[in-house]
C-alpha cells in the first residue's frame, strides 16, 4: 500500500508538473511568435505613468514640458560575473560609487577584480562609467596569499567610500589598502596618499562634517600584535591631508580601538571633540579627545552592556552633544553624551529583531534610531520608546513599526531599504520584479477566446472542456482506480453522471486537466489566429494583440520614496535589482536622482546588469 501511494504521488506531481509545463511552453512558444511575426517593439515597448518614455524625451527635445521620469543607460559597462572558471575570476561590482555634485552624479565609479588562483595574481581598477580624464583608472596588481578567509593580498579593499574632502561641492574617491594605505582621489587629480605599517588592516571608517567639508576618521587594526608598540592606528583625512591621531597610550597601546566619532556642538561650525571606545582585557572604556586626537581626561569604563562583536560605528550627529554607536554583529546601540557626569551612556537592546540601522533624526531635539526589521521600519530613543506614525511621530506603549513595507504585488521579493548617505531623513525602499509570463486563469482565457476567435470553432473547443469515458485515457483511469479504492467501490462507472456522483474528485481532476489543456492550447491558437483565414482567423486582432502582450509581464523595480513615515512620491525603472546590487541616491527638494545596476530580467543568475541613472520629479 505504501508504495501504490508513493506511485500515485509521484503520478500527480507528474501531471502537476506537466500541466505546468504544458501552459508555460504554450505561453513562450505564443510569444516567440509574436515576436517574429510583429516584431520585438510590440513586446518591449513600456510606458512611465500615462505616457512613454520615447514620447518624454521627445517633448524634452522639442522644448516642451520636462518629464516626470527619465531613465538612462550609463556607458556600456555591465556589472557581474566578466569571467569565471577553475583558475580565474572577474567580476565588475554590481555595487556603483557614485561621486556626488550636489544632487547629481559628477561620475560614476565600477570597481574591477581579478583573481588567478593558479598564479595567485590579482589585479584591480577602479574607472569612470563615462567620461576619461584625471587619476582614472587607476589599477593595481600584486600577488596574494591563500587562508582560511580566502586570498589576501596588498591591494586595496573592497569597501569604497566617497567623501567631500576639499569642500568643493564634489565628491572624493577614497580608498583603503589593506596593508595600511589611504588614497584620496579627485575627478582631475589625486589629492593625498599616505601608508603606515603593512601589518595593519582598515576596520572602519567613520564620516563626520563641519565648515562644509567632511572628514574622515579610518581605523586600522593589527594583524599580529606581538612586539608592536600600538596595537590600532587612527587617520584623519581632511582637506589638509592625512595624519595619525595621537590618541594617546592608553587607548592606543593598551587598549583595542572598537569605534571613533566626532562631536560638533550646538551652534559650532567645528568638529569640537572625538569620542573613542576602546576595550582592554574584558572592560570597554570611552575616551574624550580634541580634535587632533590629544586626550581631554582618563577613559571612563562603560557601565552597561557593550558587546565588541561585529561593526560597531558611530552615527554623526551634527549640532548635538549627542552620539549614538550602532552595533552590526550584537542588535544593540547606545546612546552617549559624554561631556554629563553621570548617566552618559543609554544602551537600547534590539535582541531578537535582526535590526538593520538606517539612520538619526531628531538629532537637536530627542534623537530617534531608525531601522528596519522583519520588513518593517521601526523608530526608538534612549529611553526604549518606540513610535508610530502619524503626520508625525507618536510614541507607543509597545514595540511596534511606525512603517509596515508591503510589495507592490507577490511577484515581487524581498525589498530592499536605503538611506541617503550624503545627509537627510529620505529613505527609499526598492520592490524588484524579474521577467515573467503571466498564465491567465481558464475563465480569462475563454472569455477572451469568445471575444477573439470565430465563434464556431470556439464551440468546437468548448465541448471538449467536458470528460468523457469513450476515449482511453491512462491518466484518468488511474485517477478513477486510484478514488475507488480509497472508497471501497468496485463497479467502475458507466456514465459521465454516475463518475460525477460516485467519484466526484477524480472527476474534479478531469475537468481541471480539460480546462488547463484549453487554456494552453487556446493561446496559441489565438496567436496563430494573427495569421490565418477562414475560420481560424482572429476577430478584433488589434485588440487581440494587446492582450497577448500584456501576458508579458517585464522585469520592473519600483522606487518608493519616504521621508520618516510619509510616503513621497513612487517611480519605476526597466529592469531587475539583484539582491547584490547597491543603490545610490540624492533627494534634494522634488527631484531624486538614482544610480543602479539593474538585470534586464532577473532570469539567469549569470545575467549582467547595466547601470543606469533614473531620475524623478515629483511634486512633494
Amino acid at each position: 500500500m505504501a508504495q501504490m501511494e508513493e506511485h500515485g504521488m509521484a503520478k500527480k506531481d507528474a501531471m502537476a508538473t506537466a500541466r505546468g509545463s504544458k501552459l508555460v511552453t504554450a505561453l513562450a512558444a505564443a510569444f516567440a511568435i509574436l515576436v517574429a511575426s510583429h516584431g520585438a517593439a510590440a513586446c518591449t515597448k513600456g510606458t512611465t505613468g500615462n505616457r512613454t518614455a520615447d514620447g518624454k524625451a521627445a517633448d524634452k527635445e522639442a522644448g516642451g514640458p520636462m518629464a516626470e521620469l527619465s531613465v538612462k543607460r550609463l556607458g556600456t559597462v555591465e556589472t557581474g560575473t566578466v569571467e569565471a572558471n577553475p583558475t580565474t575570476e572577474e567580476r565588475i561590482d554590481p555595487r556603483p560609487v557614485v561621486l556626488w555634485a550636489g544632487d547629481q552624479p559628477a561620475a560614476v565609479i565600477t570597481y574591477r577584480a581579478k583573481l588567478n588562483m593558479v598564479l595567485r595574481y590579482a589585479s584591480q581598477s577602479f574607472d569612470r562609467v563615462e567620461g576619461h580624464g584625471g587619476p582614472f583608472p587607476i589599477t593595481d596588481h600584486f600577488q596574494f596569499l591563500l587562508d582560511d578567509k580566502g586570498p589576501a593580498g596588498s591591494g586595496y579593499s573592497s569597501d569604497i567610500y566617497t567623501a567631500d574632502i576639499d569642500g568643493d561641492g564634489v565628491d572624493e574617491l577614497v580608498l583603503l589598502r589593506e596593508q595600511g594605505g589611504v588614497e584620496v582621489h579627485g575627478l582631475k587629480k589625486t589629492l593625498f596618499k599616505h601608508s603606515i605599517s603593512k601589518h595593519f588592516r582598515p576596520t572602519t571608517v567613520h564620516r563626520a562634517r563641519a565648515g562644509g567639508r567632511d572628514v574622515l576618521y579610518v581605523l586600522f587594526e593589527l594583524d599580529d600584535d606581538e612586539g608592536a608598540k600600538e596595537r590600532t592606528a587612527v587617520l584623519r583625512v581632511d582637506a589638509g591631508g592625512i595624519t595619525r591621531l595621537p590618541l594617546g597610550d592608553a587607548v592606543l597601546r593598551e587598549s583595542d580601538v572598537l569605534a571613533i566619532g566626532a562631536v560638533n556642538l550646538p551652534g559650532s561650525q567645528a568638529l569640537d571633540e572625538l569620542l573613542v571606545f576602546s576595550k582592554r582585557k574584558d572592560e570597554v572604556f570611552l575616551s574624550r579627545h580634541r580634535p587632533d586626537g590629544r586626550p581631554i581626561d582618563t577613559p571612563r569604563k562603560v557601565y552597561v552592556a557593550f558587546s565588541d562583536l561585529g561593526l560597531i560605528e558611530f552615527s554623526f550627529l551634527p549640532q548635538s552633544r549627542r552620539a549614538v554607536v550602532f552595533h552590526h554583529g550584537s542588535e544593540e546601540c547606545h546612546f552617549v553624551q559624554a561631556d554629563k557626569p553621570v548617566n552618559w551612556i543609554r544602551l537600547v537592546d534590539l535582541a531578537g529583531r535582526r535590526p538593520k540601522f538606517l539612520q538619526v533624526v531628531d538629532v537637536a531635539t530627542d534623537p530617534k534610531v531608525i531601522f528596519l526589521a522583519e520588513k518593517a521600519l521601526y523608530a526608538v530613543n534612549q529611553e526604549g520608546t518606540y513610535f508610530t506614525w502619524n503626520g508625525s511621530f507618536v510614541p507607543s506603549e509597545k514595540m511596534e513599526p511606525f512603517l509596515r513595507i508591503t510589495p507592490p504585488g507577490p511577484e515581487f521579493g524581498i525589498p530592499r531599504v536605503f538611506a541617503q548617505d550624503g545627509g537627510g531623513e529620505e529613505i527609499l525602499i526598492v520592490h524588484s520584479r524579474k521577467h515573467q509570463l503571466r498564465h491567465p486563469p481558464f475563465e480569462e482565457v475563454l472569455k477572451a477566446a469568445e471575444r477573439f476567435l470565430n465563434p464556431k470553432f470556439v464551440a468546437r473547443k468548448k465541448r471538449r472542456l467536458e470528460p468523457t469515458l469513450d476515449e482511453p485515457s491512462l491518466v484518468r483511469d488511474g485517477e478513477i482506480e486510484e478514488e475507488q479504492q480509497k472508497k471501497g467501490i468496485e463497479q467502475r462507472p458507466k456514465t459521465v453522471e454516475e463518475w460525477k456522483t460516485t467519484l466526484p474528485e477524480s472527476y474534479a481532476v478531469a475537468v481541471a486537466d480539460a480546462r488547463s489543456s484549453f487554456t494552453s492550447d487556446t493561446i496559441v491558437d489565438m496567436q496563430l489566429a494573427l495569421d490565418r483565414d477562414g475560420i481560424r482567423q482572429a476577430q478584433h486582432p488589434d485588440e487581440l494583440k494587446a492582450w497577448l502582450t500584456a501576458l508579458d509581464v517585464p522585469a520592473t523595480t519600483t522606487f518608493d520614496l519616504y521621508r520618516r513615515g510619509a510616503k513621497l512620491g513612487s517611480f519605476q525603472a526597466p529592469g531587475f535589482l539583484d539582491h547584490e546590487a547597491g543603490v545610490a541616491f540624492r533627494a534634494r527638494r522634488t527631484l531624486t536622482t538614482v544610480v543602479a545596476s539593474l538585470r534586464p530580467t532577473g532570469e539567469s543568475p549569470g545575467e549582467r546588469a547595466p547601470i543606469y541613472l533614473v531620475r524623478w520629479n515629483g511634486d512633494r
